[in-house]
């Protein structure tokens, strides 16, 4: 968010950008879907890693591997 930020500061500062236009710009650029597709993967790695499911896998691999990575 801050990179996002930054660089559209950067781009008014630098006169590539008009700050009137930089709303309906961003707004353009912007892929709702991939937000919506990184942001439900998290929830679900932070459910996940709640209920200890990377633990055990872990623990599995280690047993498969007898210790020797």
């Amino acid at each position: 968010m801050f990179g996002a930020i930054f660089s559209i500061i950067l781009a008014i500062v630098s006169s590539s950008l008009h700050a009137e236009e930089s709303p309906d710009f961003v707004i353009k650029t912007i892929d709702f879907n991939t937000i919506g597709l990184l942001l439900g993967m998290i929830i679900i790695v932070v459910i996940l890693g709640e209920t200890g499911v990377f633990h055990q896998i872990g623990i599995k691999y280690r047993k498969i591997s007898k210790g020797n990575v």
